[in-house]
């Protein structure tokens, strides 16, 4: 049985592993290139593109994996569907998913529970490398610890998951549901405070969590409201039934 180790020294780039992501990095850019121009439907397509060419290399197949990805597949199975290496590849998937996520949230095409779904799954690739410094996660359930990772993953993969909970935070805004909204943008300040402690919170982010406050205060106060009214009406009802019961037993 080929141990982790193993695997990750015999898993070097191949030909077509290359191939197949120098394609995905011209989707990338294609992607950003139509954004840039307003583009946002084709840039959503691109995007798109690009990660469906990525679950090549992601997915965790069961049989008969391709040839050149063969170890890499095997490595995802030892655990649990996560990649544990912090390569390129991974890095631009997450960083496409973050960005199809910020377009699905643009009017165009007004799709927050897409643009959450894709937060949401760089948050999951994200998970092994940002526990602590200098270590990954490994494992089926994400529970042992493997050493001597370079400090600057965690920083990298720190940074990305500021961007991901503020994504979904954005997301759950955008679907009204604001008290989720709310949580995900704190954890957004607690991520980046673990990288940068003395930094001042962002405005941007502190400005959604005064707004999901503000308006969850609002809905709760409009459902109560809502309750009240229906309550009234079913009790205004038994009041009619009753006086025509009293009717009836008088006539």
């Amino acid at each position: 049985v080929e141990t982790e180790k193993e695997l990750i020294s015999q898993g070097k780039p191949t030909e077509a592993w290359a191939s197949l992501e120098g394609k995905i990095k011209l989707l990338k850019e294609e992607g950003n290139k139509c954004l840039k121009n307003g583009s946002v439907q084709l840039a959503a397509y691109y995007y798109d593109k690009a990660i469906k060419y990525c679950s090549v290399i992601f997915m965790n197949y069961p049989h008969r994996a391709l040839g050149f990805i063969k170890d890499h597949q095997k490595l995802l199975s030892m655990n649990g569907g996560h990649s544990v290496q912090w390569t390129d590849l991974l890095k631009m998937l997450i960083s496409t998913r973050l960005n199809l996520s910020m377009t699905m949230l643009k009017e165009e095409l007004c799709d927050p529970e897409g643009a959450c779904t894709q937060a949401s799954l760089a948050l999951r690739e994200l998970q092994p490398f940002c526990i602590h410094e200098g270590v990954v996660m490994t494992g089926r359930n994400m529970q042992k610890a493997r050493g001597g990772e370079p400090v600057e993953t965690f920083l990298e993969a720190k940074e990305l998951q500021v961007k991901a909970f503020f994504r979904r935070g954005s997301a759950k805004f955008k679907a009204g549901e604001y008290s989720i909204a709310m949580r995900n943008f704190e954890q957004c300040l607690s991520a980046k405070k673990e990288i940068h402690p003395d930094a001042k919170p962002d405005k941007v982010v502190v400005h959604r969590i005064e707004e999901s406050r503000r308006l969850m205060k609002i809905k709760k106060k409009r459902r109560r409201k809502k309750f009240k009214l229906a309550f009234d009406n079913i009790h205004d009802g038994k009041d009619d039934n009753d006086d025509d019961m009293n009717r009836q037993s008088t006539s």
